[in-house]
């Protein structure tokens, strides 16, 4: 596709923001995501998912309002929202941003932590959103506005080396997964700019609650 202003908006659980969309974006509910939208009358592009934790009432909303549905089976060698990244890569988008609250169950949170795999190695920018946290994984650079309480950074590989401009305090020379020195950074500047040299790292961004 030729057009590279595209940002895809994936609503895979529970989210108690608002969606910020375009008529410009492509959304993508994943599930009972679709109860999120439906709530917020925002009808998505696809209704991905096995529909199991989505209300009839949902599917029904969904169709009248000619949303493209996509039943998977219930048992099946992916997870529901690996199959939706799919999709949404299919876009070649500048962005994808996957709402979760993550509040839910934390195999599902860990899960949807390492699917940002999947658009990292293509290239595309990815991150989960949710009302208190913002996750990202980084192998290259990342720039964040001080919209936070808190960032933090921890390495997702075995080691990790990097850089960070604007918090108050520096990283160490290796971030070592055994070692989670890197939480509860703050900071110092209004925009702060992370550098990774060596592996992948985790930008984590909290808000208290």
């Amino acid at each position: 596709m030729e057009n590279k202003l595209i940002h895809v908006k994936m609503i895979t659980g529970r989210y108690e923001g608002i969606i910020d969309c375009t008529d410009k974006d492509v959304l993508i509910a994943v599930d009972a995501g679709i109860g999120i939208l439906r709530a917020q009358n925002i009808p998505p592009k696809y209704l991905i998912g096995d529909l199991d934790s989505a209300s009839q009432e949902d599917v029904k909303w969904a169709k009248e309002n000619g949303v493209t549905i996509v039943q998977l089976e219930r048992e099946k060698d992916e997870v529901d929202t690996e199959v939706a990244l799919r999709y949404a890569i299919q876009y070649q988008p500048n962005s994808i941003t996957i709402y979760n609250d993550l509040d839910g169950r934390f195999d599902h949170a860990m899960a949807l932590v390492y699917l940002l795999l999947i658009p990292l190695e293509k290239g595309i920018a990815c991150h989960i959103e949710g009302t208190y946290n913002h996750i990202y994984l980084v192998q290259d650079k990342l720039q964040l506005s001080a919209s936070h309480s808190y960032v933090s950074i921890l390495p997702f590989t075995q080691t990790a080396k990097a850089s960070a401009i604007g918090l108050k305090y520096s990283l160490p020379d290796l971030l070592h997964v055994s070692r989670p020195i890197g939480i509860s950074n703050e900071f110092i500047e209004q925009v702060s700019e992370i550098t990774v040299e060596q592996g992948i790292i985790l930008v984590i961004l909290s808000k208290i609650v």
